[in-house]
């Protein structure tokens, strides 16, 4: 099942700002220097700016968590990773300096012994999402709020 990602909008207007960003310093360097300088500036800044487009726009295409038989797949930006369903030992909504700084988003924390570090998850829908990992896990029980796992 495949669960797509929240925040996709917020990629897109950072993008933004980055692009006028370095599109106003060439503006302000043109018009400070001669204009023999102005076309390599103007080729220097579209050459910075036109990765945050066309990266963008890539990325965004692939935004999407999967549960694929027993593993969840993150396929976020340029991270993308498989972990066992089996390795978490629980799934739950962000509190604290957590929420505060990230918002409203689902933290995964591993068994022990896993090496990885809590993860922080954004899907459009939690709920279809936490159900659909106790699905796809009996050892993973569903609350209504968290997933943990029983034994």
């Amino acid at each position: 099942m495949i669960y797509p990602v929240q925040g996709k909008k917020s990629l897109v207007v950072w993008s933004a700002i980055a692009c006028a960003v370095i599109l106003s310093i060439a503006t302000v360097l043109i018009v400070l220097t001669p204009p023999r300088a102005w076309l390599p500036i103007l080729g220097i800044a579209l050459a910075v700016s036109s990765p945050f487009v066309f990266g963008t726009r890539r990325d965004l295409k692939h935004w999407q968590y999967e549960i694929r038989g027993t593993d969840l797949l993150f396929d976020v930006s340029r991270l993308r990773d498989q972990v066992p369903i089996s390795r978490i030992e629980k799934v739950l909504p962000t509190e604290g300096s957590t929420r505060l700084w990230w918002g409203d988003m689902l933290q995964v924390t591993y068994v022990p012994g896993t090496p990885m570090m809590p993860t922080l998850l954004n899907p459009v829908d939690k709920g279809a999402f936490l159900r659909g990992l106790a699905e796809a896990d009996p050892g993973l029980a569903y609350d209504g709020t968290k997933v943990s796992r029983t034994g």
